[in-house]
């Protein structure tokens, strides 16, 4: 299992890695980071990601 993290999430590059790398099954998503959003959960900037990643 490789773990990765995510800086700027909430980008254009950050939603699609998300997407992409919340399918892989040997990829597991333990950080995301946004400059913009640093107080909120990736769902609740991107509705259209709840169910892929759960991590805020």
């Amino acid at each position: 299992m490789v773990r990765v993290g995510i800086f700027g999430a909430t980008g254009y590059t950050g939603v699609e890695l998300i997407r992409i790398l919340s399918k892989h099954e040997k990829v597991e998503i333990k950080y995301l980071s946004s400059q913009s959003y640093n107080t909120k959960a990736i769902s609740d900037v991107y509705s259209s990601l709840i169910g892929f990643c759960d991590k805020e």
